[in-house]
């Protein structure tokens, strides 16, 4: 008897790309599986494609909710699974017709918790310009390999003996017996960014064994649409937060100074990519610009991640900002901001 999986789609406002993406999942290779659309309270045609989606394939199940954000929905989707295994894929994406077959193969091989795979990147206009394909040293990690190698991959590109991994929900296959055993659920964005990352952190402490399926499984298109250039207010203070809850699971669940590490160095890349926002944001003068800039490189937050900013060769560009902003040359780092920002 093949294993029952369950792919869960968070739903809102994505009428554009909806079909595509339901497409690429009803013709899955493998056919055993349950397909939970939750509707995020979408006030576009969402809710009517779903229903009509249900009447064509009676693998799908369709839930209707009041909006609440991705981390809920799929909440709501997990207290509808009843797979064995579980995808979560966005629904403006699309997948591989044998997403299913490969993860569930290399499961079986390997008595895998989580399957890993890669995917593709897709421009406006459906061509694929960039593969990410893990690149491990072998298929199964297990036990202290899964602290010491993939969740340094998947955090901060930092493994030992793997590459290529991405901590996104969607890319992997979940074992929903050990999402079960902790309770497990993802928080919501409206409370921490980075929210993968976080919500992650948490099962990754129950997780043993790890197989990678090295092949780009799962097209993630850009949607020019989700994209916001305009910097706000409150994003310093959460990315601050970020860094401070993270590090609470960090020590709660023992993972070392290498993961507190990768926690860092991600928390230095959202930090240099808020403050480039403030550099390039036309409704500040230069004279606020700069203090906060100075605000944000002095806060206990940044001094602590600052700590592992060490000059790396492959990272050249990053370690001239870390260092500047170690030192506090305020105006230094201003600058590089500037020119580097002209390149995003």
């Amino acid at each position: 008897m093949e294993k029952l999986v369950s792919i869960i789609l968070p739903i809102y406002n994505v009428e554009k790309y909806l079909d595509r993406c339901m497409e690429s999942v009803i013709n899955q290779t493998y056919r055993n599986i349950e397909i939970i659309m939750v509707d995020d309270g979408a006030t576009d045609s969402c809710p009517q494609k779903c229903e009509e989606w249900a009447k064509k394939d009676s693998r799908i199940k369709v839930v209707h909710k009041k909006n609440a954000g991705l981390g809920e929905a799929r909440n709501t989707g997990l207290e509808h699974a009843t797979g064995e295994f579980v995808f979560f894929l966005d629904s403006d994406d699309f997948v591989s017709k044998d997403l299913v077959a490969q993860c569930i193969s290399k499961q079986i091989e390997n008595d895998a918790d989580i399957v890993l795979y890669g995917f593709s990147r897709v421009d406006g206009n459906g061509n694929v310009y960039k593969n990410n394909i893990p690149q491990p040293s072998k298929v199964l990690y297990t036990g202290n390999e899964v602290r010491e190698d993939v969740l340094p991959a998947l955090i901060a590109s930092k493994g030992k003996t793997v590459s290529g991994l991405w901590m996104s929900a969607w890319c992997c296959m979940y074992s929903k017996a050990k999402i079960d055993s902790i309770n497990w659920k993802f928080v919501s964005e409206r409370e921490i960014i980075a929210e993968d990352v976080y919500s992650l952190l948490t099962l990754y402490s129950v997780v043993d064994r790890v197989a990678i399926v090295t092949k780009a499984l799962y097209f993630y298109c850009d949607n020019a649409a989700s994209l916001t250039h305009v910097f706000r207010e409150d994003r310093i203070d959460k990315i601050n937060h970020f860094l401070r809850e993270s590090l609470k699971k960090v020590e709660l669940y023992k993972y070392g100074e290498l993961i507190e590490e990768c926690i860092c160095f991600l928390y230095s890349s959202f930090l240099i990519a808020a403050l480039k926002m403030i550099i390039k944001d036309d409704n500040m003068n230069f004279i606020t610009k700069r203090k906060k800039l100075l605000s944000s490189i002095s806060s206990p937050e940044c001094r602590k991640a600052l700590k592992y900013g060490g000059f790396n060769f492959k990272r050249f560009g990053k370690s001239v900002q870390l260092l500047f902003m170690r030192l506090k040359f305020v105006d230094v780092v201003y600058l590089i901001l500037k020119i580097s920002s002209r390149h995003v």
